[in-house]
């Protein structure tokens, strides 16, 4: 049943749909005044905590029966916006998809209609007497022990996926963050927050405007503000707040709404508490940084002793261990690949020239043409021909 006009209200009457479990019936009256506003949180949370329904202002009705239209509630003494306040700050927790519409009767006078769907996030409880209460029949009654731990079990169907908190970062200042700590991913997520929030760096888009969708694990964050300025005094109302979060389950369309309390008070004078995860990446830095400087000084190690491992032969690249091979076989050693720079005392030893020979080897190999190599002397021609493979040398 959805009653959405003049119309709709008028055919109750006429098809004559009685009062039950699911639709209740008030007089105008029962908005008008203010003493009458404390059964409105108790008829509510009544069909939140049973199995849904409407409430309809503005009937007059006979033994269950609709019989007619009163005037309305004049917009004088009760407009949505208002009747939706007393509802929302009357009722805990928050109920998810409550609808409010409000019909025109006559000039400024209005009825009322409040659509209260099944609540799984129960139980919910009149705050002006502190009772739970359900639809019986055809009235609200308060709800006995067992059914409240029952409606306990029914909210752990539908647990929450969103939290919101104020935390102190790595970089000590405040933000304020929004994470999805369920396994389905949150749509349509919509902020109201208590009071106005005096933001640094300018209000979010999307805590203003909303965030379209959150992903499980997903986690946003909002600069706060320095410690310094978040304490101020001017900022002292900003400090205790709530913020309703309202947003849609992907997997089941339900809509739910969840409160949450910040207070900075309790924040005030704390440090950050490094979890066990940080502490074992500065323990891991640590390693790796003392593993750094030793590495660093055995290279420097190893480039002392370089020009004296060089002419030795105990730099032992593949080719090395491959001409080790040949010798151990009695084959003739593979050609050496020639490398910029060379040493001298390498060629010295290797060729088994002198150092005047080593120093015209090097000269001819730097200039890096055959030519030179063509007007070295037939001896020392031969030699460095056997020992370097000077063909793939010249044609780099």
């Amino acid at each position: 049943m959805r009653i959405l006009a003049l119309v709709d209200l008028n055919d109750l009457i006429r098809d004559k749909v009685q009062e039950s479990i699911h639709l209740d019936y008030k007089a105008s009256q029962a908005l008008s005044f203010a003493k009458n506003h404390k059964e409105l949180a108790k008829d509510v949370s009544a069909f939140a905590n049973s199995d849904g329904g409407i409430i309809v202002y503005g009937m007059k009705e006979d033994g269950h029966l609709p019989i007619e239209l009163d005037n309305g509630v004049p917009l004088n003494a009760m407009n949505k916006e208002r009747l939706e306040n007393i509802v929302t700050s009357n009722i805990a927790p928050h109920i998810d998809g409550l609808v409010i519409r409000s019909i025109q009767a006559k000039e400024d006078n209005y009825y009322y209609v409040i659509e209260i769907p099944k609540s799984y996030r129960g139980p919910h409880q009149d705050r002006g007497s502190y009772r739970y209460y359900r639809r019986y029949n055809f009235k609200s009654v308060p709800m006995e022990d067992y059914e409240i731990e029952d409606l306990r079990i029914r909210s752990g169907v539908e647990p929450p996926l969103i939290n919101i908190q104020v935390e102190i970062s790595q970089d000590s200042f405040f933000e304020l963050t929004v994470e999805n700590i369920g396994t389905s991913t949150a749509t349509d997520l919509e902020f109201k927050f208590s009071t106005m929030i005096t933001w640094p760096r300018g209000s979010p888009e999307q805590l203003t405007n909303g965030i379209k969708y959150l992903s499980p694990g997903k986690k946003l964050a909002f600069f706060f503000g320095l410690p310094a300025s978040v304490f101020k005094e001017e900022r002292s109302s900003e400090r205790v707040f709530t913020v309703d979060c309202t947003y849609r389950k992907a997997e089941t369309g339900r809509v739910l709404t969840d409160t949450f309390y910040i207070d900075l008070d309790n924040l005030k004078g704390t440090s950050i508490i490094k979890s066990d995860l940080l502490l074992e990446m500065e323990r891991s830095r640590e390693q790796l940084k003392n593993l750094v400087n030793g590495l660093t000084k055995l290279n420097d190690h190893l480039k002392q002793i370089r020009s004296i491992c060089a002419p030795s032969g105990l730099r032992l690249s593949y080719s090395t261990l491959e001409n080790l091979r040949s010798v151990v076989e009695k084959r003739d050693l593979r050609p050496l690949h020639v490398s910029e720079p060379i040493s001298i005392l390498l060629l010295q030893e290797v060729l088994n020239i002198t150092i005047e020979e080593a120093q015209e080897v090097r000269n001819a190999l730097s200039k890096g043409d055959e030519h030179v190599v063509e007007k070295m002397s037939p001896k020392l021609k031969e030699k460095l021909l056997k020992v370097f493979d000077l063909d793939s040398y010249f044609l780099e």
